[in-house]
């Protein structure tokens, strides 16, 4: 079964290789969702969560309560540099204080090693120290060069701090 927010925008494809040929399928949505959907079987309780846009608009995470383990997909990107071109910062840090609320040990992330709850304060404090950095600039050629702060230096994907802090400081400038 295939479960969708129901913000999510149809069409979906999934590509799987048969032989020496790629061939595209459709995905039929069957089940959308609004707010949280919980799901029982013989072994285990799990909950879909729909978080808001923090990554992107119709961002969900899958908590298993009885396991403590949180599937925060792409809300969380552990030991890596996350892509904020497509979400609402602001937005992303209030989504991952209402995820550390919950009951977890293991989260496993959209980009990164699955990790614990420290990772996702990490990431919140990323998200803060980047709108603190942006705003401190008065103007986007200020930008360039800026160096990644030590504590995230060693994070994969570095090219994408400074197109996060332009993506910031035009989405910061645009709402203020």
């Amino acid at each position: 079964m295939v479960l969708f927010h129901s913000l999510a925008q149809p069409p979906f494809y999934y590509h799987k290789q048969f032989g020496q040929k790629w061939c595209a399928f459709v995905i039929v949505i069957r089940l959308t969702f609004d707010g949280s959907l919980t799901l029982h079987s013989s072994k285990r309780t799990a909950i879909l969560i729909a978080m808001g846009n923090g990554h992107s608009a119709c961002d969900s995470v899958l908590y298993l309560p009885d396991d403590q383990v949180m599937f925060a997909a792409d809300l969380l990107f552990v030991k890596s540099h996350p892509s904020v071109q497509s979400g609402n910062v602001t937005e992303w840090i209030e989504i991952v204080d209402r995820l550390c609320e919950k009951s977890f040990h293991t989260v496993v992330p959209g980009h990164g090693p699955v990790g614990k709850k420290k990772d996702i304060a990490l990431l919140q404090q990323y998200l803060c120290a980047l709108t603190e950095r942006v705003q401190a600039y008065a103007s986007v050629e200020q930008i360039a060069g800026t160096p990644i702060p030590e504590l995230y230096q060693e994070w994969s994907v570095p090219s994408l701090y400074e197109r996060n802090l332009l993506h910031l400081f035009h989405q910061l400038s645009t709402t203020s």
